[in-house]
């Protein structure tokens, strides 16, 4: 069940990711109306900038997780095999899915 990002949760939440990923390698896969991009055996960095609803986790060896509750809406479901599911879309109009996952891709 995805539940919204908000200003009142959305640190809360940031730190959820957190801690499922923290310690472990996983696959991101990233879906939108156009794209399909994979990135394998990542971790995290260990900085997390969190800022007036602008999140960025850091990722290694490259790359980041990142939403803005200020121009986008956006969801995140955690699944019971671990998975974790974040859905953006912003008023412009683009979507995009991203799927973080300890299983292949």
């Amino acid at each position: 069940m995805a539940y919204p990002l908000n200003a009142e949760n959305y640190e809360k939440c940031m730190e959820s990711i957190v801690k499922h990923l923290s310690g472990k390698f996983f696959n991101i896969l990233t879906e939108t109306d156009s794209r399909r991009l994979r990135f394998c055996n990542r971790e995290l960095k260990g900085k997390v900038v969190c800022k007036n609803g602008q999140v960025s986790i850091l990722l290694k060896p490259g790359g980041s997780i990142a939403w803005d509750i200020n121009t986008e809406i956006v969801g995140l479901e955690f699944g019971g095999n671990g998975d974790i599911l974040l859905y953006r879309e912003s008023v412009a109009g683009w979507r995009k899915t991203i799927l973080i996952t300890q299983s292949p891709i």
